[in-house]
């Protein structure tokens, strides 16, 4: 009965051990791409995301370069699940000088793909327009796929 109990309080402990080596590996710039309305298309427009954890609570913002050169720019909210998958929508739309309000606000779902055998830190997900029917077929939805990018410190 001791070793089961010992067992038990060692896989909590290592729990979380890894949604703190998540918020720390998570935290920060992220740069990729978003399809429109495609879910198996490899390129798109440029997307970026800058994250700051918390525990299991992620807050941030979302840029995308739209192809008529406009940026648009959202405050995301979120959380990291036990499965390491990462739920965000869009809270807030933060307009950028005359730019007009999206036509539609975004959740997203996401992968943290990071392990000792890949160098690479990257976030693989979709995202689906948020409608008040969720079976529309009229919904609009798409990939992302982001990679970590290193900032350098300043020496």
């Amino acid at each position: 009965m001791r070793p089961l109990f010992i067992l038990i309080v060692l896989c909590f402990i290592s729990s979380l051990n890894l949604t703190a080596q998540s918020s720390k590996y998570l935290n920060g710039y992220w740069k990729g791409y978003i399809t429109k309305n495609s879910l198996s298309e490899t390129t798109g427009l440029s997307f970026e995301l800058y994250l700051e954890v918390q525990g299991s609570t992620i807050k941030g913002r979302s840029y995308v370069f739209e192809e008529d050169g406009t940026v648009t720019e959202m405050e995301i909210s979120g959380y990291i699940h036990k499965d390491r998958s990462i739920s965000l929508g869009d809270a807030r739309f933060l307009p950028l000088g005359e730019k007009e309000l999206p036509p539609y606000v975004k959740q997203y779902q996401f992968i943290h793909n990071r392990s000792i055998f890949d160098t690479e830190n990257v976030l693989n997900g979709y995202w689906q327009e948020i409608v008040e029917t969720p079976l529309s077929l009229v919904r609009r939805r798409g990939k992302c796929v982001l990679r970590k990018v290193e900032v350098k410190g300043k020496a």
